[in-house]
């Protein structure tokens, strides 16, 4: 089983036992990996944790969210707990400047601070997106203000004119 001792194993599951099955340097370095992996890229616990509180945010997706969140929070707990047991250097908090704040996050911490930052309880269900909400058009295009007005009159305005959609675009 490569660099991992034996008795590691029995503490592992899931992703975190294949990140160690496929371990070819130190197991220092391998869990330090995995930890950073759990916290970061676009399926991390950051990611998730944005999902579950922007304004977009609603019940119905939240336990979808959560339950992937609950699942990375358990796994970075279990490398962080035998990376300190195995004497790697520094400790685990020192792998990543969010990862003590990250492991002590519950559901009931995210509906709060979704209250605090958007001053209302979450809905529950996502508001249904209408061609006739400007902030639809805002997040749809990524164009604001004046270069939004423009882009409504030419581009969806002139679908009005007729002889617009007679002539073939090369």
């Amino acid at each position: 089983m490569g660099v991992v001792p034996k008795e590691i194993w029995s503490q592992t599951s899931g992703s975190l036992r294949t990140a160690l099955k496929n371990c070819q340097t130190n197991i220092c370095e391998c869990l330090a990996d995995f930890i950073k992996s759990m916290l970061e890229g676009g399926d991390g616990m950051i990611s998730r944790w944005d999902n579950m509180t922007n304004q977009f945010a609603s019940l119905d997706k939240m336990d979808g969210h959560w339950t992937q969140f609950d699942g990375r929070q358990r796994q970075a707990r279990a490398a962080k707990d035998i990376y300190d047991d195995s004497g790697c250097g520094g400790g685990a908090y020192a792998l990543h400047p969010r990862l003590e704040e990250f492991l002590a996050k519950t559901k009931e911490g995210a509906l709060a601070e979704y209250r605090q930052r958007w001053g209302t309880a979450m809905p529950a269900q996502a508001a249904a997106d209408s061609v006739f909400d400007w902030e639809y058009w805002k997040r749809v295009t990524g164009l604001t203000g004046g270069a939004l007005v423009l882009y409504l009159i030419f581009s969806e305005g002139s679908r009005l004119y007729p002889p617009r959609n007679l002539v073939p675009v090369p």
